[in-house]
C-alpha cells in the first residue's frame, strides 16, 4: 500500500488530504472518497476506514475540512499557489 499527502484546490479553497493506493494499483480502479467525523479524530476514524478499504483494493482519499488544513500543515508545503 502506497500513500501520500496531497493538495488541491476546490472553488477556490486550498485543501489538504491524504491518498492511499492499494498494492499493485495501475491506472484506473475503485475509489472511495472519505470526510472525517465532525466531532473526533480524523486520524483515528477516517484513517482506520481507509486502511481496510485500502487493503480490499480501493484507492482512498480522505480530505481535511478547509478550517484545519492538515495534513500537511497547508498547501503551501507542497508547493500548491
Amino acid at each position: 500500500m502506497a500513500s501520500r499527502d496531497v493538495c488541491f484546490a476546490s472553488d477556490g479553497i486550498e485543501l489538504a488530504g491524504h491518498l492511499r493506493l492499494p498494492a499493485g494499483h495501475r491506472g484506473l480502479g475503485p475509489a472511495v472518497v472519505l470526510t472525517g467525523p465532525l466531532s473526533g479524530v480524523k486520524e483515528q476514524v477516517v484513517g482506520a476506514y481507509a486502511e481496510r478499504l485500502t487493503a480490499a483494493g480501493y484507492v482512498t482519499m480522505w480530505a481535511s475540512p478547509a478550517s484545519t488544513r492538515t495534513p500537511p500543515e497547508s498547501c503551501a508545503t507542497c508547493g500548491m499557489r
